[in-house]
């Protein structure tokens, strides 16, 4: 596979957007269409938001809650299946999980944020939630310091001494996450620009958006790696 080289659509797009490496981008998707985020080259990171349209044209801006989330779904993270929703702060589910090709995410961590990197000594690096900022500006969303965010494809875990860990990556390039929109949401993606811990495997590298129309059906999938190099199963 060459580089930056994606697999064929599932169906055909409405939308097919490219979210450059250390970048972020926002799109609209409307209610019963889906959404694929697609890790191009492997082993990076994407922090995904979204809002309900129809709020933000009230003026209030209720992003997807990842808390509120694993509390409705009594997991991490959501999951193909039964408990595959994820909701805002009003308890109004968003998105569903319909297909999953890695399985391994973070829903604990915001995402990156510049007091992260001038903590650890890498001051005025690019960062996913002033990313994020950027490409919300004019859609009704106030900015935040630090982006709450379902972080997919970041590889991250719970010590049993209640330390959160992380490591490479376990997508490989072409895995993706496939969710169905509940409501009008206006979204936003970025790839990862965190080069300073194993995050985005060292290398960072793009994310792709697709989006396909409602009336296309697709069914409930997961696939998970025995090992980080094992093919998915």
């Amino acid at each position: 596979k060459t580089r930056g080289q994606l697999a064929d659509p599932l169906a055909d797009p409405v939308l097919d957007l490219r979210v450059h490496s250390a970048t972020a981008e926002s799109y609209f998707v409307k209610a019963g269409d889906y959404l694929q985020i697609i890790d191009v080259d492997g082993r990076q990171c994407t922090d995904f938001q979204c809002f309900s349209a129809r709020k933000l044209d009230k003026g209030l801006d209720h992003p997807l809650d990842v808390t509120t989330t694993r509390t409705l779904m009594g997991a991490s993270y959501p999951m193909p299946g039964l408990h595959s929703k994820y909701y805002d702060q009003d308890m109004e589910p968003l998105v569903e999980v319909v297909q999953d090709t890695c399985g391994r995410h973070d829903a604990f961590a915001l995402a990156c944020a510049a007091k992260y990197y001038d903590d650890i000594g890498y001051p005025g690096h690019t960062n996913c939630s002033e990313n994020f900022n950027r490409a919300l500006t004019g859609k009704g969303v106030n900015p935040r310091a630090g982006w709450m965010a379902i972080n997919f494809f970041f590889n991250t875990a719970i010590d049993a001494h209640g330390v959160m860990v992380s490591d490479e990556p376990w997508s490989r390039a072409g895995d993706y996450v496939l969710l169905k929109a509940l409501t009008d949401i206006v979204c936003v993606s970025s790839a990862c620009p965190d080069d300073t811990t194993p995050a985005n495997g060292w290398d960072l590298t793009d994310i792709h958006v697709r989006t396909y129309s409602g009336q296309h059906k697709f069914s409930r999938a997961i696939a998970r790696r025995m090992t980080p190099d094992s093919e998915p199963k």
